[in-house]
């Protein structure tokens, strides 16, 4: 039985080491230095952080490689977030993605059981570390612009948008080489229920 394809989507190689060394994916050149990664179905490719980097990205990988509508986008990352939705560490599929400028929104339409908590989200152009905004759920750079560049081609019951807290968005001083370290800890946590869904997808 032919597996379906899953193309892998995160900002950082952090978010994407636990995964390449669970699936044991292959690097390959990719452009401009970025590679991707992949092995039988599963693709993973690294974006970058924030709109530009999504789009240049996505666009370069469109233009060398043909994503068909039956193939499932899967946006894996960390997301700030507050105490009334959960703790540090705390696993999210995302039922809901808006933009803090308005614009179109992404609502999931997914057509199976999964059993995670849900939440909603809110892309933004610069990180928040001052804590004093309020959000309705999470927060990310990268989820919006991911489906507004493929939802042309992939139906929305075939996006998928898990997200862990890594942090409460108050983080002033904030050093990347530990905020990489943490990423990749608290999603090498969550490996489980995400390996449990991508093999649901992939059957």
């Amino acid at each position: 039985m032919t597996k379906n394809r899953l193309l892998i989507l995160t900002a950082l190689k952090a978010e994407a080491s636990p995964f390449i060394q669970h699936y044991k994916l292959r690097k390959k050149e990719f452009i401009e230095s970025k590679p991707l990664y992949y092995s039988g179905a599963i693709t993973l490719l690294i974006t970058g952080i924030g709109n530009t980097n999504v789009q240049n990205t996505l666009q370069n990988y469109c233009n060398q490689q043909q994503i068909k509508q039956h193939d499932f986008i899967v946006n894996i990352g960390v997301a700030g977030g507050s105490a009334d939705i959960g703790k540090i560490g705390d696993l999210f599929l995302i039922k809901k993605i808006i933009s803090k400028t308005g614009g179109p929104a992404y609502y999931s339409n997914l057509l199976f059981k999964h059993g995670m908590n849900e939440t909603s989200l809110t892309t933004v152009n610069n990180p928040v570390v001052d804590g004093n905004e309020t959000y309705d759920g999470l927060v990310d750079m990268e989820a919006l612009e991911i489906w507004n560049i493929l939802k042309s081609i992939i139906p929305n019951d075939r996006f998928i948008f898990l997200k862990v807290i890594s942090d409460y968005m108050d983080n002033k001083c904030l050093n990347i080489k530990s905020f990489e370290k943490k990423a990749t800890k608290y999603l090498t946590y969550q490996l489980n229920p995400i390996r449990n869904l991508l093999n649901i997808l992939q059957e």
